[in-house]
């Protein structure tokens, strides 16, 4: 461009290289537009609203959900938690509690014997308080014979009481359940 500066020399250049195309970003976003890979994947999620991209991927209704412990909401593993030994609890979604305990049969030594000839022994807990106790159950884990076991439980306490008709020494397994 004889005297003009080199940038306008280097404006020329690139307006001969583009072939002089006036409309050049529409010719080269259109050219892009082509080149889309054979995959149609892209194509069938264009345009799709939320319910469609939901349906083309297969996903139900879980996927719609929200995170909690409410109705129409899925849990995640903290509403699982617990602690699971000799002396346990698991807690579920929704508030229910399951919570146990192991007597062993040593302790049947410290049991007190009441007016009624029957034993009882205290001192043990369960690892938290109930807000709501639903049902109590006491097995023994082996023998032949058949004992009878009364459990006392008050569900704002951890304090657990067990009373038993006979005096042979087993293990008892205790379960409570209910709610927080």
């Amino acid at each position: 461009m004889g005297s003009a500066p080199a940038a306008l020399d280097t404006l020329n250049e690139l307006a001969a290289a583009l072939g002089n195309d006036p409309n050049f970003a529409t010719t080269m976003l259109n050219a892009l537009a082509g080149k889309q890979p054979l995959d149609n994947t892209l194509t069938n999620l264009s345009g799709k609203d939320v319910a469609g991209l939901l349906a083309y991927l297969g996903l139900g209704e879980a996927a719609k959900r929200g995170v909690g412990t409410g109705e129409n909401q899925i849990p995640d593993m903290a509403s699982f938690s617990g602690v699971r030994d000799y002396y346990g609890k698991q807690l579920l979604p929704g508030g229910l509690i399951l919570q146990w305990l192991t007597i062993p049969s040593s302790a049947a030594a410290k049991a007190v014997t009441l007016n009624n000839g029957n034993y009882q022994l205290s001192g043990y807990k369960w690892p938290q308080s109930f807000g709501v106790l639903f049902a109590v159950f006491a097995t023994k884990v082996s023998g032949s014979t058949n004992e009878a076991y009364a459990i006392s439980v008050n569900r704002h306490s951890t304090d657990v009481i067990v009373t038993w008709n006979a005096r042979k020494a087993d293990d008892v397994h205790i379960l409570g359940i209910g709610k927080l």
